[in-house]
């Protein structure tokens, strides 16, 4: 089996040390706010979504968000 190579720079210590603590790194890809046609789709999306009305995933969500610690509506 192959040594581990020795971290050089302070991020990969950092982590090499969270790996070791027993973290995993996760990276996530989440829509750009500031992209051009951003706004324009959710403004989109939001209609859509109060055009076809769903009871069920309405009530699942509230029951969900009233259930988070600190949430309040």
């Amino acid at each position: 089996m192959k040594a581990a190579k020795k971290p050089v720079s302070r991020l990969e210590r950092h982590r090499a040390d969270m790996r070791r603590r027993g973290f995993k790194l996760v990276q996530l890809w989440v829509p750009d706010a500031e992209a051009p046609g951003f706004r324009e789709a959710v403004r989109r999306t939001r209609q859509f979504l109060a055009a076809h009305p769903d009871a069920e995933w309405d009530a699942f969500a509230w029951r969900e968000l009233e259930a988070a610690p600190g949430w309040e509506p």
